[in-house]
C-alpha cells in the first residue's frame, strides 16, 4: 500500500463498531475515533476494509453509514 503507514490499525478501527451503543458509525465519527483531521483519510480505510468484506455501508443523506459484518467480528476474535 502506498502512502504513509497507518496510525490506527484496522484492528482498532472495527473495535469502534463493537465498542459503539450504535448498530453503525458515520464516516466522520470513525474519523472522531481514530484522530483522523479530515473524513478522507477514514473513508479510504473504511473502504479498503469493505473490500475485505470487514465493514458494510450505505448512502444515508450525503453521507455514508458503515456497519461491521461477521467477517469483522471473526477477525477481530482471531486476535490479527
Amino acid at each position: 500500500m502506498a502512502g504513509r503507514k497507518p496510525t490506527v490499525s484496522d484492528f482498532e478501527i472495527l473495535q469502534f463498531f463493537v465498542n459503539s451503543n450504535d448498530p453503525f458509525l458515520t464516516t466522520a465519527e470513525v474519523a472522531d475515533l481514530a484522530g483522523f483531521s479530515t473524513n478522507s483519510g477514514a473513508n479510504k480505510r473504511l473502504s479498503e476494509l469493505e473490500t475485505e468484506g470487514f465493514v458494510e455501508s450505505k448512502k444515508v443523506g450525503r453521507g455514508l453509514a458503515w456497519w461491521i459484518t461477521d467477517a469483522g467480528r471473526q477477525y477481530l476474535e482471531s486476535g490479527d
